[in-house]
């Protein structure tokens, strides 16, 4: 397998010593014989049934697979030894389950590999139909295989999103690995690619010597295409507060927040003031101009102040 070790219960040759069996063609060897239909089974007054795989060296292990029968043990542990000697715990007690049972050992090494049944589902003993353990030995090739994945389902034009290179180390596990990064479809810095177009974005990565590309689907971005002042021209009295309403729109027709409006105002110096939440305020009688610019739109609006008196004349 060039190096790469995934135990399964198929492997043959793989030692399985048990501490007890119901009877002779309920065999612990009956776990690593490649038969889906044949199971080991400990007696029914073993008051601590184990099994262990002796898997000939020391290996990287990354999970266990357990096809549990009827008789499943309600609560187990596993654990790990280099030597058959020592143990530690690995993967936490947990309770079984009739059918198959996978757990996770988080790249722990180990020779041994061991099943400690502590609670009994039944009346009979514990029984397992295959127990498949997955590892990887010193040969092994440092990433077996390599997976990009993204922290959207979706990303959007111009928008950053982190990205991640997954290493495949054998089975069903895999590891966060340093990538270098490229695309043609937008920028990287770091692992963060933000796209430049919407549609798709390829994105590579190369690690341990592998490179994998994958295809990530991009929204557009919503754009400010509209700007404008509602009304357009206002007529106002002096020293009386004018509230300008601005509207900006996206390419659907969409209403957009107003950040990083720029106002100017075109009239005498002195003439006027400006307040919070979009107010303007003529102090004297004249003509003013104010000019909004946001995302290179611009949009005016003409205010013609005069004196109180003269706006109540017909």
């Amino acid at each position: 397998t060039n190096g790469q070790v995934t135990f399964l219960s198929g492997v043959e040759g793989k030692k399985v010593m048990v501490s007890s069996c119901e009877a002779d063609a309920l065999a612990g060897a009956n776990l690593t014989d490649g038969d889906g239909t044949t199971r080991w089974s400990s007696a029914h007054d073993d008051p601590e049934p184990t099994a262990t795989i002796d898997l000939g060296e020391t290996v990287e292990l990354y999970g266990a697979e357990i096809v549990w029968e009827n008789a499943y043990a309600a609560e187990y542990a596993l654990e790990t030894s280099p030597d058959g000697r020592t143990w530690r715990a690995a993967g936490g007690r947990r309770g079984g389950f009739v059918g198959v049972q996978k757990v996770d050992f988080d790249g722990v090494r180990a020779r041994f590999v061991r099943l400690r049944g502590l609670k009994k589902a039944t009346q009979y003993g514990i029984s397992m139909f295959a127990w498949k353990v997955f590892g990887r030995t010193k040969s092994a090739a440092p990433t077996l295989g390599l997976a990009i994945e993204a922290e959207r389902a979706v990303l959007k034009e111009g928008a950053p999103c982190r990205l991640k290179a997954r290493a495949w180390l054998g089975g069903e596990h895999f590891r966060d690995v340093e990538a270098t990064w490229t695309s043609d479809d937008g920028t990287f810095e770091g692992s963060v690619f933000t796209p430049a177009k919407d549609g798709f974005a390829v994105v590579r990565a190369t690690a341990g010597g592998l490179s994998v590309e994958k295809r990530l689907p991009v929204e557009e971005a919503l754009k400010t295409t509209t700007l404008a002042f509602e009304p357009s021209k206002i007529s106002a009295t002096v020293g009386d507060d004018v509230k300008l309403r601005l509207l900006a729109k996206d390419q659907f027709g969409g209403a957009l927040p107003l950040k990083g409006v720029k106002l100017s105002v075109e009239g005498p110096r002195g003439a006027y003031k400006t307040r919070k939440g979009g107010v303007f305020v003529p102090l004297k009688k004249g003509t003013f101009v104010l000019t909004a610019r946001l995302d290179g739109l611009e949009a005016k609006v003409e205010i013609v102040a005069a004196d109180a008196e003269n706006r109540r004349k017909p």
